[in-house]
């Protein structure tokens, strides 16, 4: 069963680490590389919930993207456009 924290603690230990390598990425591949690309299931990711098996999966996809220099696939602007989020 996936963990699912609302410990403010392990909350923030959990997002530092994505947003660490979010940054990292940032720097890597573009400032804009990230607006196309979803990380996450967006129904996973709740304000006040933490799935941390999600978050790390996301956190091992940006360390991966970075270690082989291959930015992550971009969603087409014609199918991004048409998304409701």
């Amino acid at each position: 069963m996936d963990k699912i924290y609302t410990d403010k603690r392990n909350m923030q230990k959990h997002w530092c680490g994505l947003m660490r390598h979010m940054h990292k990425y940032l720097k890597k591949f573009g400032e804009n590389s990230l607006d196309p690309v979803l990380l996450s299931e967006p129904l996973i990711h709740q304000p006040t919930k933490l799935d941390v098996n999600e978050t790390n999966r996301d956190t091992r996809m940006l360390e991966d993207a970075i270690k082989n220099n291959k930015p992550l696939e971009q969603i087409p602007k014609e199918i991004w456009e048409k998304m409701i989020f």
